[in-house]
């Protein structure tokens, strides 16, 4: 529900720093994440949001927060997350908010604490139309994004991934974003007789 305080199972909020920054950070998270429920364009709070169902991150000058599953690819190759990125809270308005942010997705493999690799570069940045009604949880310049993770992600009993962000340009409040419709698929290595091919 949009009020939930509760991460949907196999889910983590982690703060990767301690205030935004203008590189996506790769470095282990510093600590987790509550997540924060009922939140709108409106909210303010830097952390991890629950936007009317949909699970996001809102940056500030005291948290650099992240998202972050794991994924058991065991018996898969060519592996590939499928979501869809949007922007919620977007105060963008060409004066004293021109902040605009990107956001990525890393991978890790294995489940010990370690620095993450970025999948892309870069996948998505908010736009310049406004948004920051009380109550709102419209998505904005909504895009659905397939990455392929490398080979070295293939047959592994554990993937960690994770979404950050990070200041691209401009100045004043950040941009919030959300995710929703996340889907990891592969290609199975498993014959119908059950041997690996």
């Amino acid at each position: 529900s949009s009020s939930s305080t509760t991460y949907t199972t196999g889910f983590q909020g982690w703060a990767v720093g301690s205030s935004s920054s203008s590189s996506f950070r790769t470095t282990a998270p510093t600590g987790d994440q509550a997540l924060n429920g009922s939140s709108s364009a409106s909210t303010t709070t830097g952390g991890v949001h629950n936007y009317n169902g949909k699970i996001g991150i809102l940056a500030s000058g005291s948290v650099d927060p992240s998202i972050a599953f794991v994924v058991n690819t065991t018996g898969f190759t060519n592996v590939k997350v499928t979501f869809d990125v949007m922007t919620i809270r977007n105060p963008y308005d060409g004066s004293s908010n021109t902040r605009l942010n990107n956001v990525e997705l890393q991978y890790l493999v294995g489940s010990s604490v370690g620095a993450f690799t970025d999948a892309s570069g870069s996948i998505y940045r908010n736009n310049t139309t406004a948004q920051t009604g009380s109550g709102v949880t419209t998505p904005q310049n909504v895009k659905t994004i397939t990455i392929t993770l490398p080979s070295g992600c293939n047959n592994q009993s554990a993937v960690q991934l994770r979404w950050v962000q990070r200041d691209s340009s401009g100045s004043g409040s950040r941009a919030s974003f959300a995710f929703d419709n996340i889907c990891v698929t592969g290609t199975s290595t498993i014959t119908a007789s059950g041997s690996t091919t």
